[in-house]
């Protein structure tokens, strides 16, 4: 029965690609209800597990395990968008339906820099159990976690499927917004009487509210074009876009409206 379901969801995603080079590849040629499971752990931990074990537990410092983590992160990342940019002519080839310059060794380097995302979206479940860890009031770990397993899940059939074309968009832009949000994080890292000098936190939430209307904007051309690639793909990166756009929206509500109540106490 678990056979049958989860041919049913690779066949949704795959429209008929197979890619046979990643049948080696650890995680991904291994059956798919283990990344399935894994994943379900992963978003219960983070919703209700982790939280409840902490509710009893004395928060922990971890801010120089985020500065390490942040830094990691920024570098990688930085590396990443030349790359991918050189790969996809910085976006544009996603958007006309182009594949990438034709080649062995372009298709080989595709494949691993797809593997070694995937990777990175696993690493970044550190992030959220630091979140755990810290309990910090407003700090939701299952926002983060949502947001991490739906992009595991995209790099996931990526890979088994399609691993080239305008499914690069969406990695591109998140190596930019990785790279603006893990460099206020580093600047941030001396305290708060630092971080109020970092007056560009803002905009990087309307940088994600830019990239999440891009990729659902660029999905649904994907979808109306009939490009190249699984269709379910696409749809599945539409999904995330709006989830992306929803919390892009409510974190910057949030900042106008303690801002509003910040100018308002003032005033009194």
């Amino acid at each position: 029965m678990m056979e049958v379901i989860s041919n049913k969801i690779e066949n949704l995603f795959s429209g008929g690609y197979h890619e046979p080079r990643t049948v080696d590849y650890f995680l991904v040629s291994n059956p798919r209800w283990q990344i399935l499971t894994f994943i379900g752990a992963y978003l219960l931990i983070a919703w209700k597990l982790g939280p409840f074990l902490m509710s009893s537990i004395r928060p922990y410092d971890l801010r120089p395990w985020m500065l390490v983590l942040n830094g990691l992160n920024f570098g990688v990342y930085g590396i990443a968008i030349p790359i991918l940019g050189w790969l996809t002519n910085f976006g544009f080839n996603c958007w006309q339906c182009a594949e990438p310059k034709e080649g062995f060794f372009i298709e080989e380097t595709l494949l691993r820099l797809s593997y070694t995302y995937l990777w990175l979206k696993l690493a970044d479940i550190m992030t959220t159990l630091v979140m755990i860890l810290r309990a910090k009031p407003g700090q939701k770990p299952i926002n983060h976690a949502l947001r991490n397993s739906s992009l595991i899940l995209v790099v996931y059939f990526a890979l088994r499927m399609y691993a080239k074309g305008s499914i690069l968009f969406l990695p591109f832009t998140d190596a930019i917004l990785s790279v603006l949000r893990s460099a206020y994080y580093v600047l941030a890292s001396p305290g708060a009487a630092f971080r109020h000098h970092l007056w560009f936190k803002n905009y990087i939430h309307y940088v994600a509210l830019l990239f999440a209307i891009l990729n659902a904007t660029h999905g649904i051309s994907h979808l109306a074009k009939s490009c190249a690639g699984p269709p379910g793909m696409m749809i599945l990166v539409i999904l995330h876009s709006c989830g992306e756009i929803y919390t892009a929206i409510k974190e910057l509500t949030s900042k106008s409206k303690l801002a509003e109540d910040e100018f308002t106490t003032k005033s009194r």
